[in-house]
């Protein structure tokens, strides 16, 4: 149960964060295309190697920048203090998201079993689109808020397609000279959880420790280090979790295919290098190491479920990530000085 639980956790938040929960990928129109595969060469275990492939897109839609007066208490000014009161800056911004994606899966049992995937491999596809907004608050604070429809399925089932949806709302703090934090919920909903709506609460801060080393951490998900040689370079050294998830189709003894759903999460740590060009294009490249992992399997029509994966083994990974922005968003040229990199 508390493994179900771990999974159920790390899905609803990491599915709308994508590799690593990065703050300023909120705040910029642009295409992010992603890779990352685990290896998993083991012989005397099951082996389990996952790829994955998506492209992001952001694209703004509507935005808001301006100046509320309130001419009322104009007559009423005794101080200083009294002129911030009669005005406050409006600023708004929110962007449509578009995520197409596609999953492999290899997984060879070291002794036969009741599995969908014993002799082949696992080919899922995937869409996700959304809104996100961007809110400017008092006290420079940015509300931030992202709302995703999509589905991931085999070209099995995509005749019963079961959409899955996720939520993000959270306010980010600029209001320290030495860190920025964050906090929110997330929430997901589908047919593949334990429980039909989970929300997950969460909290972060990015610490400058010295004049060119940070400290990221956002919980329950992932901690980082970071070091910025110079303004086009950065490393960091990152532990976290990541998850996957997706519907599949098995033939049933009809000749028919049942849906199905298989999920799991990874605890990675590695180092990461990023690259960044005149014209801000960004290069990100992360290797490591998954000293723990577990996936299951739902279990069939019949109640009789399907033997999930034992005693997986550690296994490396890398991941790939190159970041192209369109142009300044409205809130993003404001907040981009306090973000690190």
């Amino acid at each position: 149960m508390r493994l179900l639980l771990l999974i159920i956790i790390l899905h609803s938040f990491s599915r709308l964060c994508g590799q690593s929960f990065i703050l300023n990928q909120f705040f910029q129109p642009s295409l992010t295309t992603n890779a990352e595969y685990s290896f998993d060469n083991s012989k005397n275990n099951d082996s389990w190697s996952i790829g994955r492939l998506n492209c992001n897109l952001i694209i703004p839609v509507k935005s808001k920048l301006g100046l509320d007066m309130n001419w009322n208490k104009i007559f009423s000014i005794r101080s200083l203090k009294d002129v911030k009161n009669i005005g406050q800056i409006k600023a708004y911004q929110i962007f449509w998201t578009f995520k197409p994606q596609v999953t492999i899966l290899n997984y060879r049992p070291l002794a036969p079993k009741t599995s969908p995937f014993s002799h082949s491999n696992s080919l899922a596809y995937g869409v996700q689109t959304g809104i996100t907004g961007l809110h400017l608050l008092k006290k420079l604070r940015i509300l931030f808020y992202s709302i995703n429809l999509g589905a991931n399925e085999d070209l099995k089932t995509l005749k019963g397609i079961k959409p899955y949806g996720n939520g993000i709302v959270g306010v980010v703090n600029f209001n320290r000279l030495t860190y920025f934090w964050y906090y929110g919920v997330a929430v997901s909903a589908s047919e593949g959880q334990r429980w039909p709506v989970i929300g997950v609460p969460f909290v972060g801060v990015d610490l400058k420790l010295a004049k060119k080393f940070w400290w990221n951490i956002t919980l329950p998900v992932q901690t980082r280090f970071e070091w910025k040689p110079s303004k086009r370079l950065k490393f960091d050294a990152v532990a976290g979790f990541a998850s996957n998830s997706w519907g599949f189709g098995n033939r049933n003894h009809l000749g028919a295919f049942d849906r199905h759903y298989v999920s799991g999460w990874q605890f990675r740590s590695g180092l990461a290098i990023n690259i960044k060009t005149k014209r801000g294009t960004k290069f990100y490249l992360e290797g490591g190491y998954m000293p723990f992992r577990a996936f299951r399997f739902d279990q069939g029509r019949d109640n009789r479920p399907f033997q999930n994966p034992e005693n997986l083994q550690p296994a490396p990974y890398l991941a790939f990530s190159i970041y192209y922005g369109f142009k300044k968003s409205l809130l993003g040229s404001t907040v981009e000085n306090f973000l690190n990199f």
